[in-house]
């Protein structure tokens, strides 16, 4: 309970009320109704911050499924379902939720970008990718040199142009085998 109640400001602890099935009872909460059991919430914190980022991450990809409508890669071949709302600069890495950090592109892609196997040329916004071996990169290498779909304002050229730092950086340290 602890931790918890150094998560929670005073108010949301005071108005806290506990059942003999130790439920949390907290108005206005989406977190609290998802969990059963106040002891799973006591021993793992990082499960307590995955649920309060879920929200923003759904407003999230919302808006920028609201700005790109398709995937910025392949509008073709990657339906929106297919497709996540993927940040430029993760939240890890100090990036924000900000509708010009995110763009919308598939899952895979996602994965593989995440993993600097390649990047968006914040000049030209043209996919570099990390190397020529398909087995490194994926699927991603048949869009190699190909424009992204999307119309990049000022702010979103400045998170492209931290992510291409941090990428190139990684490319230049990359180990062939």
């Amino acid at each position: 309970m602890q931790k918890i109640e150094k998560y929670f400001n005073n108010n949301e602890i005071n108005n806290t009320t506990y059942n003999k099935n130790l439920d949390f009872n907290v108005p206005n909460s989406y977190l609290f109704n998802t969990l059963v059991d106040i002891n799973m919430w006591a021993n793992d914190l990082d499960f307590l911050e995955e649920h309060l980022e879920r929200p923003k991450q759904e407003k999230f990809r919302n808006l920028v499924l609201s700005r790109d409508k398709n995937c910025i890669i392949d509008s073709e071949r990657h339906i929106p379902d297919e497709c996540d709302a993927c940040h430029i600069i993760e939240v890890k890495d100090g990036g924000t939720y900000d509708v010009d950090n995110g763009l919308l592109i598939n899952k895979n892609h996602h994965k593989s970008f995440d993993d600097n196997k390649w990047c968006i040329n914040p000049e030209t916004l043209c996919i570099d990718i990390l190397c020529d071996d398909r087995n490194i990169v994926g699927s991603i290498i048949e869009y190699k040199g190909n424009k992204i779909n999307v119309e990049a304002n000022n702010i979103m050229k400045l998170y492209l142009r931290k992510r291409w730092k941090k990428y190139l950086e990684y490319k230049s340290s990359y180990k062939f085998l």
